[in-house]
């Protein structure tokens, strides 16, 4: 174990002030009984490993990742997002003193905007994003550093997958028990018709390589920071993506 994974460790020691809700086997990307809330979408359960909670924030989703007593929130919307985050996370029973990380799929205000709102409730959590993007991070009232995700980097229990061209420093992250990747803005998934973002991507020809680097990876499950999941051969859609791109 190299000294980042190290620090992560003890960073999920530290964080442990209470638990999760009991965990049942599984991987859901929301709950149905939480409909009410109108932010979680119902989904079936998928294999044992971490639960997986998407949170529909309108044209943007974030993620919260928990397994076994830890989670991890990745991107965090627009500003004034936080509480809606809030609501899934209590509603799914993860505990706020659970979540020891939040990472940030790439810069943009749409992923990044209520990131500095959620470590007022999770005052030990650490901020990770990718290596290029990190200078783009707002500091302004983060009051705590942002670190580096490098390739294949493990934040707890997720593996950092560098996805560059909607930013150069844009990451996905995989995690691996389950076979469920989370693509931030690397593509996106309308109508159930995969593509590369045109808007504000920085490097087409880069994103394109990305879309096959992706496709190679091990997969079933795809989540997206703009449309919906994709529930089995995400990978091979990626791939067949990738094969008809220039």
């Amino acid at each position: 174990m190299d000294d980042r994974e190290q620090r992560i460790d003890r960073r999920s020691w530290l964080g442990r002030m209470g638990a999760l809700a009991a965990g049942t086997a599984g991987f859901v990307v929301a709950l149905g009984a939480r409909q009410r809330l109108g932010l979680v979408t119902a989904a079936r359960a998928q294999p044992a490993g971490a639960q997986a909670y998407r949170v529909n924030l309108g044209f943007v989703s974030a993620y919260i990742v928990a397994r076994g007593d830890t989670a991890v929130i990745i991107d965090s919307g627009v500003a004034g997002s936080a509480g809606r985050i809030d609501e899934v996370l209590r509603a799914s029973g993860v505990q706020w003193e659970a979540v020891q990380a939040v990472v940030l799929t790439h810069h943009h205000p749409d992923h990044q905007g209520s990131a500095a709102d959620l470590f007022f409730y999770a005052p030990l959590a650490e901020l990770y994003t990718g290596e290029a993007d990190v200078e783009q991070i707002d500091r302004s009232r983060l009051n705590r550093p942002v670190l580096t995700a490098r390739a294949g980097d493990l934040v707890h229990g997720l593996r950092v997958v560098p996805s560059p061209g909607h930013t150069i420093g844009h990451i996905s992250l995989l995690d691996e028990e389950s076979g469920t990747l989370f693509v931030g803005d690397a593509l996106v998934n309308f109508n159930n018709t995969l593509a590369v973002p045109p808007q504000n991507t920085a490097d087409m020809a880069m994103a394109n390589a990305t879309v096959r680097q992706l496709g190679a990876l091990s997969f079933e499950r795809a989540m997206f920071g703009h449309g919906d999941p994709i529930e089995g051969g995400a990978a091979a859609a990626f791939a067949a993506l990738g094969a008809s791109l220039p």
